[in-house]
């Protein structure tokens, strides 16, 4: 179903799905036409304070929108009112995003909603504890 505001004809991509959640980290599945790329244009740091239905359709704008979507601003929409969820509020963090995916690839992504769990996240990756990819 389309979120509220959005007609299905105009949905171009797939909304991701959470797979796995924790209190630090989430596994998401990653449609093609998500963009991961670091410190994507337009995610506005004031949706973290959205009310769920304008999240909800925020959401639907990302899903019609002709451009490649960025992940981020998903997981801002999805995670960002969360207090618990720092990480995804921020940027310098890349909202979470532990590692890529390219854009016209699908498939699990390992995100951290929390700054805790980012730093432990990439630290595993770089000691080749965690292989992603």
């Amino acid at each position: 179903a389309a979120p509220s505001g959005v007609e299905a004809s105009a949905i171009r991509r797939e909304e991701p799905r959470l797979l796995y959640e924790d209190s630090d980290l989430a596994v998401v599945l990653k449609p093609a036409g998500w963009s991961c790329h670091p410190r994507p244009q337009g995610v506005d740091p004031s949706w973290a304070r959205l009310k769920p239905l304008a999240r909800r359709q925020q959401v639907g704008q990302l899903l019609a929108q002709e451009d490649d979507a960025p992940l981020q601003a998903w997981l801002l929409l999805q995670f960002g009112a969360d207090p618990t969820c720092d990480a995804c509020r921020d940027q310098a963090s890349d909202r979470g995003v532990v590692h890529r995916l390219d854009t016209d690839c699908s498939g699990p992504l390992l995100v951290s909603k929390t700054l805790q769990g980012y730093e432990h996240s990439r630290k595993q990756i770089l000691l080749g504890l965690l292989k992603v990819g």
